[in-house]
């Protein structure tokens, strides 16, 4: 019988369980994981586990998952499991972490089922509040079939003057040790 591993080569990754601290946040990462949306998520782990795998690169760099990273670190996990991907120009590694968030925002739910889902949580005690959607959201989708969630989370930004590279190297690596949303901007 074949190792998992090896039927995946097909494919172009392999799966392990990596250390948190060995992987590597891309800088660049177009999508913004606010501290709300990490906190739930964070819940969902927390009563679900670590169920959907993070993408890597070679070096450990994320390609996919850096919110579910986060959300890890935030309930104390010290290792995730990562799918490693070998066979991907760059180009295609950053088209495919665009992709994975665009696509399912090309989707849209089933309302009746949605909410057959959910009461069947309901009844069985779940806390939805694990879902990342908030009730008043919930009952207005159910009436409308339209989810507006209208909460809106200011964003405050501080920018930081380094004298060269290698100071905002060292000032970049200290943020994102304090788990700290923050990017590289050179003028």
């Amino acid at each position: 019988m074949l190792d998992v591993n090896e039927k995946l080569k097909k494919f172009g990754f392999s799966i392990d369980v990596v250390p948190i601290d060995q992987l590597k946040f891309y800088e660049k990462n177009p999508r913004i994981h606010t501290e709300k949306s990490t906190k739930t998520l964070a819940k969902t782990m927390k009563n679900i586990g670590f169920k959907n795998i993070v993408m890597i690169d070679e070096n450990n760099e994320i390609i996919y998952g850096h919110g579910r990273v986060l959300a890890a670190k935030e309930i104390g996990l010290k290792e995730i499991p990562a799918a490693k991907v070998s066979n991907l120009t760059p180009e295609q590694i950053k088209a495919l972490r665009i992709a994975d968030n665009k696509h399912t925002e090309n989707s849209y739910w089933n309302v009746e089922f949605l909410k057959e889902e959910i009461d069947e949580l309901k009844n069985l005690n779940f806390d939805i509040s694990a879902l990342g959607l908030d009730p008043q959201s919930i009952d207005r989708y159910f009436q409308t079939g339209k989810y507006q969630d209208i909460e809106i989370e200011k964003k405050y930004s501080i920018l930081v003057d380094c004298s060269t590279e290698q100071e905002q190297k060292e000032v970049y690596e200290k943020f994102q040790e304090m788990n700290l949303q923050c990017r590289l901007l050179t003028l």
